[in-house]
């Protein structure tokens, strides 16, 4: 922890968020080289070990509720793709869920959180077909995007409304509608700017048909 924010019994440690009502839209997809589901997932929620020795916090005591946002995934993703990487213990490889489809996440007794996205979309395609944005470009670096929500857009009045809407990032928020457009996107030779442990491989949960 930061010297000034411990003089001060601040603590740096994020708990009890809720992440509703975005839209998740199209995550890069090329791999890096020794971590393949790297970029993977659209979503990562990671946790640690406070160096001072205090304490941890992992994704289950970050996120008190995960619900009602929306994933568009490339239809061709060069590497693959996932919905949520949701890193609830100590070791990553093996104390994470990386769901390769969103009913993977919300089937998974390893997510605690209220709402582990029941009511979330999980949509594929192309950036330029997005049905949710006026215009999504293909290459993000070209900046041609219009991210308002277009007519008929599947997030057109299907949010939920929280207790607080923040969003932890700059983000274009849309009037109409309770929803935030994400668009994320990682250059290629971009470096952590500390070690990041492997990402495990993605998870999925078999799920058994009742016998009538």
């Amino acid at each position: 922890m930061q010297k000034w924010s411990a003089e001060h019994g601040l603590s740096w440690d994020t708990t009890n968020t809720t992440v509703m009502n975005n839209i998740f839209s199209s995550e890069q997809t090329t791999p890096m080289p020794g971590d393949p589901w790297r970029y993977s997932a659209m979503v990562q929620v990671l946790g640690g070990a406070n160096q001072d020795g205090s304490g941890a916090v992992y994704a289950n005591e970050m996120v008190s509720t995960i619900d009602y946002d929306a994933y568009y995934r490339h239809e061709n993703p060069q590497t693959l793709s996932t919905t949520v990487l949701w890193n609830w213990g100590a070791d990553r490889k093996t104390q994470s869920v990386n769901a390769e489809k969103l009913s993977d996440f919300t089937a998974s007794s390893n997510v605690k959180a209220a709402g582990k996205e029941s009511n979330g979309l999980d949509l594929h395609g192309s950036p330029e077909n997005n049905p949710f944005f006026v215009k999504e470009s293909a290459n993000p670096m070209d900046k041609t995007s219009d991210f308002h929500l277009k007519e008929g857009s599947p997030a057109s009045g299907t949010g939920h409304a929280p207790a607080l809407r923040t969003s932890p990032r700059p983000s274009a928020s849309m009037p109409t509608s309770p929803w935030t457009a994400v668009h994320w996107s990682t250059s290629p030779g971009a470096v952590a700017p500390f070690p990041v442990p492997a990402t495990p491989p993605p998870t999925t949960v078999a799920t058994t048909a009742a016998t009538p």
